[in-house]
């Protein structure tokens, strides 16, 4: 596995994770937290629900146990927002962060920062 280059504070953007095939065909991150350098969204480590896109279809992972798959992004965004707010209402910490094409995630939903449902 590469090393990962690490971000500045002041650049205030998620360092680029590496990207893995899973045997299964569909892709997950590895590597340092995204949440690591992004303090204003108010979110610390917890539970990440990470939406990724592989031949076509969406899935929805959580430490490495995927979901799917869903047709679309949105069903797959609405699928993992619902998973996280239900672990938001059990106290913990949840995130839902989205793959883009450039294979970055970005943080799509943060318990306790963002709308329940989404607008």
């Amino acid at each position: 596995m590469s090393s990962i280059p690490r971000v500045s504070d002041a650049a205030r953007r998620p360092p680029t994770p590496v990207v893995e095939t899973t045997a299964s065909g569909l892709q997950r991150s590895s590597g340092p937290s995204i949440i690591e350098a992004m303090p204003e969204r108010g979110f610390m480590a917890g539970v990440q629900y990470f939406v990724t896109r592989y031949k076509g279809q969406w899935a929805v992972s959580l430490k490495d146990v995927y979901s799917g798959p869903y047709a679309t992004e949105q069903e797959a965004i609405g699928v993992a927002v619902e998973s996280a707010h239900e672990q938001g209402q059990a106290g913990n910490d949840a995130q839902v962060l989205v793959q883009g094409h450039d294979n970055r995630f970005r943080s799509e939903w943060v318990y306790g920062c963002d709308p329940y449902p989404p607008g």
